[in-house]
């Protein structure tokens, strides 16, 4: 506030946080949640073991450009759920409940590829930049994008819908 921070930062919107925390199907989730928040890369909004890292191979492109090439895809140290489990005390199967809940609640979205679990916080909730340029709001466009089609598809997956939607 009334200065511009040169450094990686986390901004939490509160009238977000507050709206969540009002919903009651959150419960414990929310300290899972509080314990994740760092882990997010400040670029991408992937959940990482070095979430400071600034994937642009080429500092002379902007991230688009940076995204297709080969360098910057092994950037980013994803990591495990049960390694998380671990880090945090909790069970894999605790671990893998709360993150249902925050899913539900559009916090997160997880995007299954293989074996691979790859999980993006919303940027309406938690917002880690450094700066931010044109190329980064687009960015943020883009997953906010990918959130809502995330969800419209979740919901005609063909799962029973719960009694609340």
């Amino acid at each position: 506030m009334g200065e511009k921070i040169k450094e990686v930062f986390t901004q939490v919107y509160q009238e977000k946080l507050k709206q969540l925390m009002e919903n009651k199907a959150l419960g414990n989730a929310l300290g899972t949640f509080y314990k994740m928040i760092p882990y997010f890369h400040y670029q991408t909004y992937y959940f990482v073991w070095n979430p400071d890292v600034d994937i642009r191979t080429d500092i002379s492109k902007n991230l688009f450009e940076n995204l297709n090439l080969i360098e910057t895809q092994g950037k980013l140290e994803h990591i495990k759920l049960k390694d998380f489990a671990y880090y945090i005390n909790v069970t894999p199967k605790t671990l893998t409940e709360h993150l249902n809940i925050l899913e539900d609640l559009s916090v997160i979205k997880r995007d299954i590829q293989g074996k691979s679990v790859l999980i993006t916080i919303h940027p309406d909730i938690v917002y880690r930049k450094d700066y931010e340029s044109m190329h980064d709001k687009y960015y943020g466009s883009v997953i906010r994008y990918q959130f809502s089609q995330h969800k419209r598809n979740k919901r005609n997956s063909g799962r029973k819908p719960k009694k609340s939607e």
